[in-house]
């Protein structure tokens, strides 16, 4: 899964973000809290450091990485535990 900013903006983000949380829960079910919590508090502190709300910083972070020179299957990982983290932290 690869999240753009155009699909940031559609009718299923919440559900994108809900299958990542799932993924996630399923594959780590004992230490998935600690997993993401480095990415809820990037999320947090990009929120606080912009004046943003976890929506937009969440957006901002994403582009950000969309735009670095990272492989297709970082890219992949880095989005599914941004997405998880959002979802956790609303």
């Amino acid at each position: 899964m690869s999240t753009n900013t155009s699909e940031l903006a559609s009718k299923d983000f919440a559900q994108q973000c809900i299958n990542s949380l799932a993924d996630i829960k399923r594959s780590m079910p004992k230490t998935w809290k600690t997993a993401i919590q480095p990415y809820k508090d990037e999320i947090a502190t990009t929120s606080k450091e912009n004046g943003l709300n976890t929506t937009d910083a969440l957006l901002t972070i994403i582009n950000k990485l969309n735009t670095d020179k990272l492989e297709l299957s970082i890219l992949k990982i880095k989005h599914l535990f941004f997405l998880a983290a959002y979802c956790d932290m609303l």
